[in-house]
This record gives structure tokens, C-alpha cells and sequence, in this order.
């Protein structure tokens, strides 16, 4: 993680956000499937699930699961910046409640 937002500070100069980290595991994980299969969708999605320990910037290792064609033990967790602080984002609905 901290050589990718060397990499991109340096190259940027700014921040990376959490969609320039998925954009870039994106590319990474699309590339290691190209290299083990044909270029062709097919392939590609025969792929993925046979690779393991992807090197990745969110998820350190990414394994696929085949039934869910989806990193393993992917979790969203929703945060923000509150008073300097790192806080739990309150969903609209949390909110129409109080």
C-alpha cells in the first residue's frame, strides 16, 4: 500500500482515493488473468478463479471465489472523516430515525 501511494503522489501529486486503489488492483488482476489465459473474455473469466494470491493494493492477496466471481472476504466497511476523526458513515435511513 505505501509504495502504490508513493507511486501515485508522485506522479499525481495528490492523495490516491479508494477508487484510483480499485482501479489499480483492477488493472493488476485483469493483467495476471490475460498472462494465464488467451486475451479473449472467455479466457479471462476461466481465469481468474484458478489464480491465487494476486498481489493487491485493497486486498493484499485476492483469491476469487468461482460461484460468486468475487475477491474473497470482500467487505465494504463505510467511513468518513468526522471532528478529525475516523467515524461510521450514518445511512439516510440511521439518520431519518433520530
Amino acid at each position: 500500500m505505501q509504495s502504490f501511494v508513493k507511486r501515485f503522489e508522485a506522479k499525481y501529486h495528490r492523495e490516491p482515493d479508494a477508487f484510483n486503489a480499485y482501479a489499480y488492483d483492477a488493472v493488476i488482476i485483469a493483467a495476471y488473468a490475460l498472462r494465464a489465459g488467451d486475451p479473449d473474455r472467455k479466457a479471462v473469466r476461466d481465469a481468474l478463479p484458478k489464480l491465487h494470491n494476486i498481489p493487491s493494493v485493497v486486498f493484499g492477496k485476492a483469491n476469487f471465489d468461482p460461484a460468486t466471481r468475487r475477491v474473497i472476504g470482500v467487505k465494504n466497511i463505510n467511513v468518513v472523516v468526522k471532528n478529525d476523526k475516523w467515524a461510521w458513515l450514518e445511512s439516510k435511513a440511521t439518520v431519518a430515525q433520530k
